[in-house]
């Protein structure tokens, strides 16, 4: 399998620009999260899968239009980079021993701004963005996920 090395820049919290050498396969990349901490990814041709413990998930849209994404504690999303009238899909499974809510950005439209997801569930998230308004649609609990 192929692998590539690529060198990102990334300022740190403290405005600091640090180096950060990343060797990935051909499907496979490195995402950081706030703490410059490395997430694994796997990339397809239009779908994006994330695993991480991260809290507070900055997703960039730009990377794919479907997102799976494995957490394990209580989260809460933003995103970057939603591009007008194209469709999102978010499919959010609980990997942990209890009950998590994930709770969606701050002045968008959707029926409610938390939803709790059961152990070894799952919820889809839909999203479009028009008008500069992001709505979003949001199933009720998954199994076999």
């Amino acid at each position: 399998m192929a692998t590539n090395q690529v060198t990102i820049i990334k300022e740190n919290s403290s405005g600091d620009f640090q180096e950060l050498k990343v060797t990935a396969e051909a499907n496979k990349a490195i995402g950081f999260d706030t703490n410059l901490n490395p997430v694994m990814v796997s990339v397809s041709s239009n779908s994006l899968t994330v695993n991480t413990s991260l809290t507070s998930l900055v997703i960039d849209c730009s990377l794919a239009n479907i997102f799976i994404i494995s957490i394990n504690a209580n989260s809460n999303f933003s995103l970057s980079n939603v591009t007008a009238l194209k469709e999102y899909t978010f499919i959010v499974k609980n990997t942990s021993a209890g009950a998590i809510t994930v709770t969606m950005p701050n002045s968008e439209v959707y029926v409610s701004q938390s939803v709790d997801i059961s152990t070894g569930k799952a919820r889809m998230f839909g999203l479009v963005n028009i008008n500069s308004k992001n709505y979003w649609l949001v199933s009720g609990e998954l199994s076999n996920v």
